[in-house]
């Protein structure tokens, strides 16, 4: 039977817009599944960064962590090349000692002091340039020595040797005396003789004419400083000395009580913590000790 042909294009007609709506189906379905595609894509890619950025601060901190601890292991065996036995000088400072002459071959950059016989009486370190250094040193000081006896300063009362840590973190060893044998070097009979003479006894060789000659401290935290009073007329004639240092307050009083065996007397105290005797005056100022000898000014 022969079909119309209108019936053939009713039929097209007709079954076209199911086919539009079948194709629009299948590419909705197609872009559904695309725009999934791509999220996971994306979700997969957004961990993965994640990943890689949590790796990398890892590796970070773990870096970090590896610099910390190999700095702080270079401040403690640092330290431990500045500081020997208890208050002694470390490896650092070799081939320097204390109460000797320095070697001929020396190349080590301690600042030193030397006395009139050319003994080292004091050596210091470089100053430790960061806070962290500073502090890993008090550290490993106490530590190895022990809590200090005061102000950062360790004392060897045996050895007379002193250590300290200075405020600026360098690392400080040196003499000192007892009472009785400070008070036993001091010139009390020197006021009018010759300057030059007292020099050869006092003075550092080759030191600045106008600069202070250097003696052990006592238990304070410096040296003692020597100072002639001369009028410039008449250069060679001593007028007098001040000599000064620090200690602490019970050391002052054993360096007045041993003046007066020496001297014989006992000193008339003042209203300002002085004390004197005929010849001999003592002034106390906090830590600081100054003895005068005859005039204080030319």
């Amino acid at each position: 039977m022969r079909i119309p042909s209108s019936t053939i294009v009713m039929t097209v007609v007709a079954a076209v817009p199911f086919g539009l709506a079948i194709r629009d189906t299948v590419l909705h379905h197609d872009r559904l599944g695309q725009l999934e595609l791509d999220r996971k894509a994306a979700a997969a890619e957004l961990v993965a960064e994640q990943q890689h950025a949590a790796a990398e601060e890892a590796e970070a901190s773990a870096r970090l962590a590896r610099e910390t601890a190999a700095r702080d292991k270079a401040r403690r065996e640092r330290a431990h090349e500045l500081l020997g036995g208890f208050a002694a000088p470390g490896p650092a400072f070799a081939p320097l000692q204390l109460g000797a002459p320095v070697p001929i071959e020396n190349h080590n950059e301690a600042a030193l002091t030397v006395d009139s016989h050319g003994n080292v009486i004091e050596m210091a370190s470089a100053p430790v340039d960061d806070d962290e250094g500073c502090s890993t040193l008090a550290d490993v000081a106490v530590h190895e020595w022990g809590e200090p006896a005061h102000d950062h300063v360790w004392l060897d009362l045996d050895a007379h040797r002193r250590a300290m840590i200075t405020p600026d973190c360098e690392v400080v060893f040196a003499q000192f005396d007892e009472p009785i044998a400070w008070v036993r070097q001091l010139p009390l009979d020197a006021i009018g003789g010759s300057r030059a003479a007292l020099a050869k006894r006092f003075a550092t060789p080759d030191a600045d004419p106008d600069a202070a000659w250097p003696m052990p401290g006592l238990d304070g935290d410096e040296l003692t400083a020597m100072w002639p009073v001369y009028d410039v007329a008449r250069p060679d004639k001593l007028v007098g000395l001040q000599i000064s240092t620090t200690a602490t307050r019970a050391t002052a009083q054993h360096v007045i009580e041993a003046l007066s065996a020496r001297l014989g007397a006992k000193p008339a105290h003042g209203d300002d913590d002085s004390y004197h005797w005929k010849s001999v005056r003592v002034g106390l100022a906090g830590n600081k000790l100054l003895v005068v000898l005859g005039a204080d000014e030319p």
